[in-house]
Formats: C-alpha cells, sequence, structure tokens
C-alpha cells in the first residue's frame, strides 16, 4: 500500500510543456468503476457542446488506454495525435475548443489490482495534458463492493465466489486501497491543483440530477445541459437469491470455457469464443431480468455479513475523513462510512 509520504515525495513531471495542438482545454473523467460512469459517457458527454472521446477509442480499442498506462516509453505526442485523429473522424470541421476524455479504468482496475498503476497513469495524462482539469466521480464504498460483485455474477467473467470470499480475496489483492479515494485525489491535486480537480460523489446524483450535472458544466465552463431521460443505466440485481442461482452455472461455464481454450491451442481459433461468451452472457441477463421482475426478492447481498466487517468501516471511515477535509464535503450524510 503507497503511503501518504510516498505519494508526497513521488515524481510529478511537473515542467513538461504541451506540445501544439489544437485542443485547448480538456477534461478528463478518470472514473471511479461503477460510479455514474456510463451516465456520463452515454446520456451526459455526448450532449455537451464540446468534443467527446472515449479513451478507448470508437471501437473500444484498448491500445490508447493500455499506452496511458504503460509504465515506461510513454511520448505524450502519440496520445495528442490519437486525440487529434480521433477528433477529425467524429467532427470533421465542428469547432470546439473544449474537449471531453474519458475512461474509469484511468483511475485503475476495477478490484485495485496491480497491473495497473493509477498514480503512473495520472503522471502519464500530466505529460500529455498538464493544464487538464480532471474529473472524479466516487461511490460510497458500501455500494461499490456490493455493485462490483453484482456485475462480476451477472454481467462479466464466470463468477462463483460467495460474497464474503470474493471481498477477502479481493480486498487482499488491492480492492480495499483502491477505495481509499484520499490518495488518488491527493495524487492529482498535486499534479494538476487542486483547482483543477472536481470530486463528486456518485449519490448525487439521485438525489439531485440538476446539481450534479450544474457541477460538472460550472467545472468544465460549459453551459447547463437538461438531461431528460433520467433512467438509470447499467443497473445489477442484488438479490441473494438471483446471484446464488447463477453461481454454480458460472462455475461449470468457467469450466467449459477453459477446456475449450486447451482444445484450441491457437489463439485465432478462440475468436468464435468471443461470440459464445456474449450470447451466454446476454441470456443471463435477459433471464436474471425476468426473475427479478416476476419474483418478489426482498434479501440482498449486504457488506455486514462480512467477517471483518468492522475493520473494513474503521479503514474506509478514516479515509473518509481525510478525503472530506480535502474536499470540505461532508461524504458522511450521504452514507459514507465514517471514523468514529
Amino acid at each position: 500500500m503507497i503511503s501518504d509520504t510516498e505519494l508526497l515525495n513521488a515524481p510529478t513531471d511537473r515542467g513538461i510543456k504541451l506540445k501544439r495542438s489544437k485542443v485547448e482545454n480538456v477534461i478528463i473523467h478518470i472514473g471511479f468503476h461503477k460510479s455514474a460512469s456510463t451516465f456520463l459517457q452515454k446520456r451526459f458527454f455526448p450532449e455537451l457542446p464540446a468534443n467527446y472521446l472515449f479513451f478507448a477509442g470508437s471501437n473500444n480499442n484498448r491500445e490508447i488506454l493500455d499506452y496511458a498506462e504503460s509504465t515506461s516509453g510513454f511520448d505524450a505526442g502519440v496520445i495528442h495525435e490519437w486525440v487529434k485523429s480521433e477528433l477529425i473522424k467524429k467532427y470533421n470541421t465542428a469547432e470546439r475548443t473544449t474537449t471531453i476524455l474519458s475512461h474509469e479504468e484511468l483511475s485503475g482496475h476495477p478490484h485495485g489490482h496491480g497491473e495497473i498503476c493509477p498514480y503512473t497513469t495520472a503522471r502519464n495524462l500530466h505529460k500529455a495534458f498538464p493544464q487538464a482539469r480532471i474529473l472524479i466521480l466516487i461511490r460510497n464504498q458500501i455500494d461499490y463492493l456490493t455493485s462490483i460483485y453484482a456485475f462480476r455474477v451477472l454481467r462479466v467473467g464466470h463468477e462463483s465466489r460467495s460474497f464474503g470470499r470474493f471481498i477477502t480475496e479481493e480486498g487482499a489483492k488491492g480492492l480495499f486501497n483502491h477505495l481509499e479515494y484520499h490518495r488518488l485525489v491527493k495524487y492529482y491535486h498535486r499534479l494538476f491543483g487542486p483547482e483543477q480537480v472536481l470530486v463528486l460523489p456518485m449519490e448525487l446524483l439521485a438525489r439531485s440530477t440538476s446539481e450534479f450535472c450544474g457541477q460538472i458544466c460550472s467545472f468544465m465552463q460549459l453551459p447547463n445541459q437538461e438531461i431528460k431521460n433520467q433512467q438509470r443505466l447499467n443497473a445489477t440485481t442484488k438479490s441473494r437469491f438471483i446471484l446464488a442461482c447463477w453461481r454454480p452455472i458460472n462455475f461449470l461455464f468457467g469450466l467449459m470455457l477453459d477446456a475449450l481454450v486447451f482444445i484450441m491451442q491457437k489463439k485465432a481459433e478462440r475468436y468464435p469464443l468471443r461470440r459464445f461468451r456474449f450470447y451466454f452472457y446476454n441470456v443471463r441477463s435477459r433471464i436474471t431480468e425476468f426473475l427479478e421482475n416476476k419474483l418478489f426478492v426482498s434479501k440482498t447481498i449486504h457488506i455486514d455479513d462480512y467477517s471483518g466487517y468492522s475493520k473494513l468501516m474503521l479503514r474506509f471511515g478514516e479515509s473518509n475523513t481525510q478525503l472530506e477535509k480535502i474536499l470540505h464535503t461532508d461524504l458522511s450524510s450521504m452514507g459514507y462510512p465514517k471514523a468514529p
């Protein structure tokens, strides 16, 4: 775990000048995962009078995202050329001076795994756009844990672990560190300056969509944008019954996939597996939606079932206390864990 002292002494790459670019006003939305990213990327950003680029490209190609996360040999010019190329393809001759770049993985791996270092990514972004403004969305850590688990069971991968086992194992790999938001916020403040960083709790969106969007527009120096369709996106059931039903099926499906990958020795032969997996996940989502609509399901997964609940709440509470001091915001009023 990176200490606060290490963060203060970490390199910042200040003083590197931005190469000539037509992009004058850059906003970078870095995440976190499961924190209204889909709403921003599908409902909000595209409606603003600004250029909007998804950082993985229009075809969800990871190449430029992987490059932004690279730990060596980073060249800001590569990012600049990609942005210019994407703007020409998407907007042609549209004259807009504000460009929004967005991808939730810029804040790190959704489980905090070490293969993606958010601090390295932050330095790379600063090299590319030292004058950029940074938008960070956070979420109550308890809701984050239940949401990411349910998402894994129902939408992606073939998760078969229990909720308690998932939290224990992923927490040891870095998930708990990842959810101590104050660390990454401090680092972005140091790189870009506090006035260039906006941190908003996702819960504000549910409380007041107009206030949530208004604060972002003001930060971006853009006119307020009314959002007509406020229906939730990417919502996932937290039903204990439904999740318990899918876990053994996911386990068997995972074994079958492993067997097929072993049989198909060449990578080129594995392409049909993508369609097979997509078909399975799509059918599973439809069945889940049907079950949730037809069954009366009252019990949901909850963090207090976890054996280390008290220690975890203390840990997150201490982090949130530090974050409140940085942001001058009362997070506990929105249900965030609070230090005693």
